[in-house]
């Protein structure tokens, strides 16, 4: 094998790795204050994976794109962009609310908000979730999400849920019942008008 041909080689497998996978994304809007580390950001930033965001007022918000086109909107509240896990994307939503628009994604890679009681999966889609106390709320705009609670106790499987376009679910901590149900229309429509706000209005 000649030198050119290895230099291909290695580009190749290089290519299916995360090693040229991007490692931040790129602040896109920003209303009131956003801050990572105490710093305040601005439109055109790029944020770190492994970085906290923290909204200081229940109205403020930031979105933010990665690098396939998939955007994000963190509203009053906090959230952890993890760092990229064989090309899949992570968020922790600490508190607060999340508006996702996933770009779809191809068959081995995948789009996942976790808090501190469920887990939430996509390929591509639009949905929003809102963590508060000790419960979820999850509202799905267009496309399918699956759902599933943290188990409290280790090695315990929990149901998995298939939530459809125009329905919501709540998740509690101190519940192991939850089935989706349709949404309401204000839901739809406050989780429609942030979509078109995003760039992304849904189709209803």
């Amino acid at each position: 094998m000649d030198k050119w041909n290895k230099y291909l080689l290695v580009f190749l497998l290089l290519s299916n790795s995360s090693l040229l996978w991007a490692s931040d994304v790129l602040v896109k809007k920003i209303s009131g204050q956003a801050t990572v580390s105490g710093k305040v950001l601005k439109e055109s930033d790029k944020i770190l994976f492994g970085s906290i965001i923290e909204l200081k007022n229940k109205k403020d918000y930031i979105d933010f794109e990665y690098d396939n086109g998939t955007v994000i909107r963190i509203q009053g509240g906090k959230a952890k962009i993890n760092p990229l896990n064989k090309g899949n994307f992570k968020i922790q939503l600490l508190v607060g609310k999340l508006f996702a628009y996933v770009k779809k994604l191809s068959n081995n890679r995948t789009f996942s908000v976790k808090t501190r009681v469920a887990a939430y999966g996509v390929r591509g889609t639009k949905f929003m979730v809102e963590v508060a106390n000790d419960k979820d709320y999850l509202c799905v705009c267009e496309g399918v999400v699956e759902a599933k609670k943290n188990s409290s106790e280790k090695g315990k499987h929990m149901k998995v849920v298939s939530v459809k376009v125009h329905e919501d679910l709540w998740i509690k901590t101190n519940s192991e019942s939850y089935s989706p149900s349709k949404a309401s229309s204000d839901m739809l429509g406050m989780a429609g008008e942030s979509f078109k706000e995003m760039g992304f209005p849904v189709e209803w």
